[in-house]
């Protein structure tokens, strides 16, 4: 039977910890600690997040921390197809990160009520606010003023190989 364990600041133990079976999705530090077999492409994660590599092998990275998040609105609606994208602020934005962008379903242009976040990346920052997006906003979506965009830069921590 799984159980919960929480440690409080300032707990400390005295003598040896240990654990039997597998530990994930626990928080060390401010971020949390999960596992896969590479820097995640999807899922709102936070800074400072670890994912630790699931398929070790000598040449590969140990894992991946979120180096950097950067959370805006979009600021002028964007149609379907388009991947020029203006946020309310590009501030920390750079090309190859991460981004989410909350888009509306459509159902004969209308929107349906329904949300989904598109996860793609940035190709490069333009003057301005704009972001260009490496895939484009599916056609039956839009990105609506005030929507929110969520970027994420994921950094590989070193082998331990020799």
């Amino acid at each position: 039977m799984a159980q919960t364990y929480r440690l409080e600041d300032n707990y400390m133990f005295e003598g040896d910890v240990n654990f039997r079976g597998s530990i994930s999705g626990f928080f060390m530090g401010a971020g949390r600690v999960t596992t896969g077999t590479a820097a995640p492409t999807t899922g709102l994660r936070a800074y400072r997040d670890v994912v630790w590599n699931s398929a070790p092998a000598a040449a590969a990275p140990i894992g991946w921390i979120c180096v950097s998040r950067v959370d805006s609105t979009v600021k002028t609606l964007a149609a379907a197809t388009a991947v020029n994208l203006d946020v309310a602020t590009s501030a920390g934005m750079t090309a190859g990160d991460i981004v989410g962008v909350v888009t509306d379903i459509l159902a004969g242009g209308v929107p349906t009520g329904i949300q989904e976040t598109l996860w793609t990346t940035i190709d490069s920052v333009t003057d301005g606010d704009t972001i260009v997006l490496a895939a484009a906003i599916p056609t039956n979506r839009r990105a609506s003023v005030g929507s929110a965009v969520w970027t994420m830069l994921w950094k590989a921590l070193p082998s331990i190989a020799a």
